[in-house]
Parts: C-alpha cells; structure tokens; sequence
C-alpha cells in the first residue's frame, strides 16, 4: 500500500480520498470501510471521537493517531450516540459552529491543485469561497456535466464523468470581494491560512 504523508492543512475527509486515489481503490468508501469508520458527516470533515475510532486507519498509513485527529473537525458533543446532531465542532483550535462548514459536497482551488493535490481543510468552510492564495473561487461543481463534486468518487482529480477537475477554468475574485470576505473569518483561521 502506498502510504502518502498527509499535508500540514489536509482535511481528514481529504486525505482518505487521497489515499483511495494513491492506491487506485475503487473509492474512498474501501478506505472508510476497511478503517471502519462512519460516512456520515463527511462533506464537513466532522468526526466524533466516542464513535469514529481512527487507530486502525492510523495502523493502516502509518500515520500518528493525533495527526489523523488534528485533520478532522472533532466533535465537542460529549455523548457517545451516533444519533446525536452535533452543533459545534473543534477546529482551527476554536470551537466553530457546524453551520459554518460546506455540507454539499467537494470544493478546491484548480491553481492550487496543479501544484499540490489535496483537500485544504480551509476549504470546508462555507465563507471560505476564494483561494486565500491565489485569489481565485474555489470550484464546487465539474465545469464538463454541472453536477456537483463528490468526495467519495474514484479518482481525486476526476470528476465521475471523466472530466479532468484540474482543467476547470479558472475565476479570479475581485479585491474587495476578497477582503469582505476575509473580514467574516476568524482571525485564527486567517492565521492558518495565510
């Protein structure tokens, strides 16, 4: 198994995908089951420690337990139940209201991903629409058949038509739309990402 290092700014959620793709699995999905871990919460990278255990996806990349935990948003809801809607999460090293995270689905910088390929927990932020590098939108939809993109597809840079995600087009924000946007963002959020 090809065990990549995860990225100081990877999400958990992205990490997986990144993973499946790395070894060719079908899907993330072989990654979530054979680590057992729950699919629900995914599109906000939100895991609960009581439920999600991560050792055994830790014993499977070799990768330190708490560096897997620091890439997810943890759940601050002491109950053990699955059930349980969870409000606020640990993140950024804050506690964060779960309203605030994308729950649709994928979003990425193309800029970013022709450098680097992974998922920036950044961009699990629903007010996080530009890259805050490159000054670009970050693009939740597949520019080829306008669905949505999925984590939980087969490759990372594909979309499950086939399309090449990389070769999405590229829209640069304008620079006050950048910085009203900014300015909604907790400052400790803008200190991790810039």
């Amino acid at each position: 198994m090809r065990r990549p290092r995860p990225y100081i700014d990877e999400s958990l959620i992205g990490y997986i995908a990144r993973l499946a793709d790395t070894n060719y699995y079908p899907s993330p999905n072989y990654i979530l089951k054979i680590s057992q871990l729950r699919v629900t919460g995914i599109y906000s990278n939100i895991f609960i420690s009581k439920i999600d255990d991560l050792c055994i996806l830790s014993q499977i990349t070799e990768v330190e337990d708490s560096i897997l935990w620091a890439m997810a948003f943890s759940s601050t809801n002491s109950c053990s139940s699955a059930y349980i809607f969870t409000s606020v999460v640990k993140a950024f090293g804050e506690n964060i209201s779960t309203s605030l995270f994308n729950k649709t689905g994928a979003r990425f910088c193309p800029i970013c991903w022709q450098t680097k390929a992974y998922y920036s927990q950044v961009w699990h932020l629903s007010r996080v629409t530009v890259c805050p590098f490159h000054k670009c939108f970050l693009i939740d939809t597949c520019y080829n058949c306008n669905n949505k993109i999925k984590f939980l597809r087969p490759r990372l840079f594909k979309c499950q038509c086939g399309f090449d995600l990389r070769d999405s087009q590229i829209n640069i924000a304008n620079i006050e739309e950048t910085e009203r946007r900014e300015k909604m963002l907790n400052p400790s959020i803008l200190g991790l990402i810039g």
